[in-house]
């Protein structure tokens, strides 16, 4: 089979996000077996290279020094929807050609941004894949920042063109996954009741047992996420502070990139820094920045607790590494999550957004080892539900699907 995987951001690119590793190991994957894999990414310009036997082809973004003027200059942001749509564009010229060159049966690509805008317009196309992660749209609602009038009327005109060319790509896709139930009742609501197959996300685990740690010195509490007011990272520092006045040895590590705030695009982590004091905090709350995948999976096997504060999630990919590893898991009781975590059996689930229940359950976890013990070999016994192997498997048989009525929908015309 020979599938083509479209994505902003590839490793070892440090902006990869979790849905952007998720298509990195897919990919990886379907190669092992002997698939023919094309993967297309966004970039500054065009380049084409191999990674292993896959062939990736760097699309540049469409006028980026137009938009970066404004962003860096101008400090007007709001343009997201229009660089994404014009980027669409060369991102379908490179599928055409690919396409013409023999080199693509199906197409899979995520739903942020509407990469594949332009190419679903097309009447003759290859089948295409759509999976939900977290459309731009879907997330906008838990991202409430102040802006001045100027600010707030450009957001509103870039957030309903995303909106709507978000959804034009959901509706037009051949397929439509999506890793969590919870999504896929929320997105069609807004879509209407079209065919949408949950597909758990996959991960790779590493073949090990997590050691709780008989003597605890300094009790580590990892969180592998982005820094933002969507993954809740206020939310994480209130919980920390709250913490550390109990029990004032946790070390506090978060892994993770930094995001920026407001139309000026400040920086996320230096708002809360102020905000909370951190400085006065800097030996038990420690920012290390973003790192590739052998950084956490080593993060992992030190940490004691793994804690997700986001407001909102769909399948995360953190939490699945998490349970891979045999690490406890405390998290809010939000999106996809209760679809990974069994409240009392691989992890603690907390009412959204409760944070001295949520600092509670934390202390009270660190205190008992027993517990703590029984938790991680559940996340083991449940990892095996999300083995990439066994996803990978899953989505041959959707592809084959696909493939198969597209075939008879063509051979009719």
């Amino acid at each position: 089979m020979k599938i083509c995987f479209i994505t902003q951001n590839y490793p070892p690119n440090p902006n990869c996000s979790g849905a952007e590793i998720d298509t990195y190991n897919i990919a990886h994957e379907f190669a092992a077996k002997g698939h023919q894999i094309q993967v297309i990414i966004t970039g500054e310009n065009n380049c084409e290279f191999k990674d292993g036997n896959i062939d990736i082809h760097r699309v540049a973004k469409a006028h980026q020094r137009i938009f970066d003027f404004f962003t860096k200059h101008l400090k007007i942001s709001y343009f997201g929807s229009l660089e994404n749509l014009m980027t669409s564009i060369n991102i379908s010229k490179k599928l055409k050609e690919l396409t013409n060159n023999g080199k693509i049966d199906i197409i899979h690509m995520p739903d942020f941004g509407a990469l594949g805008y332009y190419y679903l317009h097309n009447k003759k196309r290859k089948p295409v894949i759509l999976k939900l992660h977290i459309p731009i749209f879907f997330q906008q609602k838990y991202n409430n920042q102040k802006l001045s009038f100027f600010f707030e009327f450009l957001k509103k005109i870039n957030n309903r063109v995303t909106a709507h060319i978000e959804q034009y790509c959901i509706k037009k896709a051949d397929k439509v996954i999506s890793p969590s139930q919870f999504l896929a009742n929320e997105i069609q609501k807004v879509c209407g009741k079209i065919n949408i197959q949950v597909l758990p996300n996959a991960a790779k685990f590493e073949n090990y047992k997590h050691q709780i740690k008989k003597h605890i010195p300094h009790p580590v509490v990892l969180c592998v996420s982005y820094i933002s007011q969507y993954k809740g990272t206020d939310l994480l520092m209130e919980i920390a502070l709250k913490t550390l006045k109990v029990m004032p040895d946790i070390i506090f590590r978060i892994i993770g990139k930094d995001t920026q705030i407001g139309a000026k695009k400040n920086s996320y982590l230096q708002y809360l820094e102020k905000k909370y004091k951190l400085k006065e905090h800097e030996k038990n709350i420690i920012f290390e920045g973003h790192h590739d995948q052998n950084y956490v999976k080593i993060a992992l096997k030190e940490a004691d607790i793994l804690i997700h504060t986001s407001r909102m999630e769909n399948h995360p990919l953190a939490l699945l590494e998490a349970m891979g590893n045999g690490l406890p898991i405390i998290c809010f009781a939000v999106g996809g999550n209760p679809e990974i975590v069994d409240d009392g059996e691989n992890g603690i689930l907390i009412e959204p957004y409760n944070i001295e229940k949520f600092s509670q359950a934390l202390l009270a976890l660190l205190k008992d080892k027993e517990t703590l013990t029984k938790l991680s070999k559940a996340c083991l016994q449940k990892a095996e539900q999300f083995s990439i192997k066994t996803h990978v498997k899953k989505l041959r048989a959707i592809y084959k699907d696909v493939l198969s009525i597209h075939g008879k929908k063509q051979s009719k015309n």
